[in-house]
C-alpha cells in the first residue's frame, strides 16, 4: 500500500508539474478537456505514420547506395546512344556515298557515252525546240533509247508520233554523218517532211538552215510542189543562198507545165507581236495562265513569267519556244546563241526560274498535293464499291487530302472503314499528298522567299519589285 501510494504520488506531482507548464488547461471543464485530448491523439498518431514514412525513405536510400541498378541503366544508355550515333554516322556516311556514286557513274557515263549520241541528242533537242531529249539505258540488254518530255516519265521511241520520229531520225542520221566524214559532206535529204504537220516541217526547215548556214551544202529531194513553196518561203526569210532544180524540165518531160508550182505558205500559228505593249499588258493579249505553285516542276511554266524583254520573247515563242523547261533543255543543249540570248541573260533567267521554283515550293507547305480519282486508285485503300463516292468526295473538297479523311471520318461515305482510312492517311502522307506542317502565313513567306533570294537580290540579279510581282502570282 505504501508503494502504490508513493507512485500515485509522483503520478499526482507529474500531472501538476503539466498542469504548472500549461495552466489554460485548469480553465477547461471536463468534457472540453476530453476533446482536447482525443484531438491530441489524433496528432499524435498522424506523427507516428509521418515517422515511419520518412524511416522507410531513409531505408530505400540507404538501400538505392547499395544497389547499382541506376548506375547500370546510365550505362545502358550511354551505351545506346553511342551505338545510335554510330549508326547515324554509318547512314549518313553511305547516304553521301550512293550520292557521289551516282554522281560519278552519271558523269562517267555521259563521257563515256559516243559523241555521235550525244550529239543525235543536241540535235534532237533543237529539232523538238526543247520539248524532247533522248536518253539511252546502258544498263538494259540490249541498251534501249527512249524520249523524255519535261519531267514526264521517259517514253519508248515506238509511242513518239511520226513527226517526232521523223525529227529523231534525221537527228541521228546526221550525227552520224558529222562522225564518220572527213570532211562536211553534203546532206542529202528524201521526202523528209512527209509525216510532218505544218508546225514541225517548219521547224525541220529552220533547223536544216541552220545546219546549211554552218558551211553544209543540203539536197532535198520532192515530187511535191507545196514542200518546194514551204522551201522557198522559209528560205527567202532566213535570206539563205538556194537553187531550185526541176528534174523534169531538166529532162525536158511535160511534167512541170502540168503541175505549176504552189508556193504554200506554211500554216504555223505566230504570236502576236507586242507592239509597244509593256510587260503586263503583252502577257493578257498572249493570255499567258497565271503560275500554278501546287505543280512540283516549272518545267512547264510560260516564259513570260521569267522573262520581261517582250521583243525576246516574241521571238522565242515564234520559234515555238514557250516554256522554262524548253529553253532550258534548248541552253543545255548548247543552243543559247540560236535562240538570240547572251549568257548572260540567260544567267538572270535561270536565277529568276529558281526563284519561282523556290516560292512554289515554300507556298506548297502545309498544302500537299491535289487528290483525284487517279491518286485515290494507287492507294489501294479505296474499293470499286466505294470509288465512285470518294472521287466524288475529293472533287468536293478540291483534292484537300486534310478534308477529305476529315470527311471519311465523319462518316460522309457510309459504310466506309475506319481502317481503309488509316491506310488511306498513310499512303497519301507517304506521297506527299497530306502536309501536317502549318501553312507559311503571307508574310512568313513573304520574308522566306526574300531570304533566299538575298545573294541575288543583293547582286542585283534580283530586285525587290520583281520578289513583289512573283508573289502576287501565288494564290492565297
Amino acid at each position: 500500500l505504501s508503494k502504490q501510494r508513493v507512485g500515485a504520488e509522483a503520478v499526482r506531482d507529474g500531472h501538476e508539474q503539466s498542469l504548472l507548464d500549461h495552466p489554460q488547461l485548469l480553465e477547461l471543464s471536463d468534457a472540453e478537456l476530453r476533446v482536447q485530448l482525443q484531438a491530441e491523439q489524433q496528432h499524435a498518431d498522424s506523427l507516428a505514420d509521418t515517422i515511419e514514412h520518412i524511416t522507410g525513405i531513409e531505408k530505400e536510400i540507404e538501400d538505392a547506395k547499395s544497389d547499382h541498378t541506376l548506375a547500370e541503366a546510365l550505362e545502358v544508355q550511354d551505351a545506346a546512344r553511342a551505338e545510335l550515333e554510330s549508326a547515324r554516322d554509318k547512314a549518313c556516311a553511305s547516304a553521301v556515298g550512293a550520292l557521289l556514286t551516282r554522281w560519278v557513274r552519271t558523269e562517267a557515263v555521259e563521257k563515256t557515252r559516243p559523241q555521235v549520241f550525244r550529239r543525235a541528242n543536241e540535235l534532237f533537242v533543237q529539232f523538238t525546240r526543247g520539248t524532247l531529249q533522248l536518253e539511252l539505258d546502258d544498263h538494259a540488254s540490249p541498251p534501249t533509247f527512249s524520249a523524255r518530255r519535261g519531267d514526264k516519265p521517259a517514253r519508248s521511241i515506238t509511242q513518239l508520233s511520226v513527226g517526232e520520229r521523223m525529227q529523231l531520225l534525221m537527228a541521228v542520221r546526221i550525227a552520224f554523218l558529222e562522225s564518220d566524214e572527213p570532211a562536211k559532206l553534203p546532206l542529202l535529204m528524201d521526202e523528209a517532211l512527209g509525216a510532218s504537220d505544218d508546225g514541225r516541217a517548219g521547224v525541220i526547215i529552220d533547223t536544216v538552215i541552220d545546219i546549211a548556214e554552218q558551211g553544209r551544202q543540203v539536197f532535198y529531194f520532192t515530187a511535191q510542189t507545196d514542200e518546194v513553196g514551204k522551201w522557198i518561203e522559209k528560205l527567202k526569210a532566213a535570206n539563205t543562198p538556194f537553187k531550185e532544180i526541176n528534174l523534169a524540165q531538166v529532162r525536158h518531160l511535160s511534167t512541170a507545165a502540168n503541175q505549176p508550182l504552189v508556193i504554200a505558205p506554211v500554216d504555223v500559228l505566230q504570236p502576236p507581236a507586242p507592239a509597244g505593249m509593256d510587260h503586263a499588258a503583252y502577257g493578257q493579249t498572249l493570255k499567258v495562265p497565271n503560275l500554278d505553285p501546287a505543280q512540283e516542276s516549272i518545267v512547264d511554266v510560260h516564259l513570260w513569267h521569267v522573262l520581261d524583254d517582250v521583243d525576246l520573247l516574241h521571238r522565242l515563242l515564234c520559234q515555238q519556244i514557250h516554256t522554262w523547261g524548253q529553253l532550258a533543255l534548248l541552253a543545255q543543249q548548247g543552243g543559247v546563241g540560236l535562240l538570240a540570248a547572251n549568257n548572260g541573260q540567260f544567267d538572270m533567267f535561270q536565277t529568276r526560274a529558281r526563284a519561282i521554283e523556290n516560292a512554289c515550293r515554300l507556298w506548297r507547305i502545309g498544302r500537299g498535293k491535289s487528290v483525284d480519282r487517279g491518286v485515290l486508285i494507287d492507294s489501294g485503300a479505296v474499293s470499286e464499291r466505294f470509288m465512285d463516292e470518294v472521287a466524288a468526295l475529293a472533287e468536293s473538297c478540291n483534292g484537300d487530302a486534310a478534308q477529305i479523311l476529315d470527311a471519311l471520318t465523319e462518316g460522309q461515305v457510309k459504310g466506309f472503314r475506319a481502317g481503309n482510312i488509316e491506310k488511306l492517311r498513310d499512303d497519301l502522307e507517304s506521297k506527299g499528298y497530306l502536309d501536317e506542317n502549318d501553312m507559311l502565313s503571307p508574310s512568313d513567306l513573304n520574308a522566306s522567299v526574300r531570304g533566299q533570294a538575298g545573294d541575288d537580290l543583293t547582286r542585283g540579279v534580283l530586285t525587290h519589285e520583281w520578289i513583289d510581282r512573283l508573289l502576287a502570282k501565288l494564290p492565297t
